[in-house]
């Protein structure tokens, strides 16, 4: 009877490895170390802390943190001119006029860049 029931303990273990998928991940060494040393803290494996984290971006619809980007400072300054109502350009009436406005700006830009290039040298 014992032996019966090893062989079906064993025999369930190998059914649960085999519906295991097997991932491979690449990543920085030094993170992944950084990752190990934590997760041992905290009592997972680097397996155990991967499918925490896939449950978790299941759980949450998407990834479970905050992932933005902080706007530069030409974008701040670009942002708080809109906001005072400066430098704004539009309503456009169509989108010929709006691509003509972007190329008039863009090749303004085009002339200041060369004007300060000329300065340095």
């Amino acid at each position: 009877m014992a032996k019966n029931k090893a062989k079906a303990k064993a025999k369930a273990k190998d059914k649960d490895k085999a519906k295991k998928a097997k991932v491979t991940l690449k990543v920085d060494p030094i993170l992944q170390e950084q990752a190990e040393v934590l997760f041992c803290y905290l009592g997972l494996d680097m397996s155990t802390a991967y499918s925490l984290f896939l449950n978790q971006c299941l759980r949450c619809n998407g990834l479970p943190f905050a992932v933005r980007l902080e706007p530069n400072a030409e974008t701040l300054a670009a942002l708080e001119e809109a906001e005072r109502g400066e430098n704004m350009y539009g309503p456009f009436c169509s989108v010929d006029e709006l691509m003509e406005a972007l190329a008039a700006v863009n090749l303004e830009d085009c002339k200041k860049k060369k004007k300060k290039k000329k300065k340095k040298d």
